[in-house]
């Protein structure tokens, strides 16, 4: 339904899949659903100087459609400003990996709001990754937050007293 509408409106997305099995089913499942779109795929075994050229010929055809790929594997140094909508179809453990493929979409050019879809059932594994992926982030986020601030005279105190004897 989700992808459905994004063609509907001329839209692209990036889906990301965390396992090439995944990402070959749903390439052909969107080729079989949606013929007349284009679809990319990129995984670890594509040839990382194919890459931007794969990125390229999905920027410049103006129809909709997807680029499916592996969140290490493509989520790290490309710029896909066309794609203003980005699907998660599995969770990863670690919020930096999902946050660095969703920032795929968010670079310098892009002119469209970007949505983030994260897919997942009900009371499944699937939400309870997002739930520890919030929890992790919001973990992060307060402990570097104040991370310039300098330590009080009683903590320096307590950290020279720790100082070894020799």
């Amino acid at each position: 339904d989700t992808l459905e509408e994004l063609f509907a409106n001329k839209n692209k997305a990036i889906i990301f899949a965390p396992f090439t099995t995944a990402i070959t089913d749903i390439e052909k499942w969107v080729k079989n659903k949606f013929p007349t779109n284009q679809v990319h795929t990129l995984f670890g075994e594509t040839p990382i100087p194919d890459r931007q050229a794969m990125v390229d010929r999905f920027t410049e055809d103006l129809n909709p459609g997807v680029l499916i790929m592996n969140p290490k594997a493509g989520g790290v140094g490309l710029n896909i400003t066309t794609a203003n909508h980005v699907i998660h179809f599995a969770p990863d453990w670690n919020p930096a990996v999902m946050d660095q493929a969703s920032a795929r979409s968010f670079r310098r050019g892009q002119i469209l709001p970007v949505t983030i879809h994260n897919l997942f059932y009900v009371d499944s594994v699937e939400e309870y990754m997002y739930e520890r992926l919030d929890a992790k982030r919001s973990l992060s986020e307060t402990a570097l937050s104040d991370t310039d601030e300098m330590p009080t005279v009683e903590e320096l105190m307590k950290a020279l007293e720790r100082v070894p004897n020799v």
